[in-house]
């Protein structure tokens, strides 16, 4: 992961807020797929266990939560995926938008 990364990290086209972002959907999108259509919601201890992972590969991968989220320790992964889930829905307002492109085809 790190060195598909590094030359985008590099030259400035993927922020440490893209990463955080990244990782969040990859943490939080199969728990709500889960809720949504399978059997049964995972349970509080198979998220937390799918959060520890996802901040695993975060950690692995030198992402820099303070410089995003303001700390870098939580008491356990569910607070982290609370934390990174309040960031990510500041970040999708601002970031997520269609491109020009998309606009245009929408229009």
């Amino acid at each position: 992961m790190n060195y598909l990364h590094a030359p985008y990290i590099k030259s400035g086209r993927i922020t440490n807020e893209d990463l955080v972002y990244v990782l969040y959907t990859a943490m939080v999108e199969p728990i709500r797929f889960f809720r949504l259509f399978e059997w049964r919601a995972m349970s509080e201890m198979e998220e937390a266990a799918q959060c520890t992972l996802w901040k695993y590969v975060g950690d692995m991968m030198e992402i820099d939560y303070a410089a995003v989220l303001g700390k870098d320790r939580w008491v356990d992964a569910l607070e982290f995926r609370d934390d990174v889930t309040r960031w990510a829905c500041k970040y999708e307002e601002v970031h997520v938008r269609p491109s020009p492109e998309v606009e245009r085809l929408g229009e």
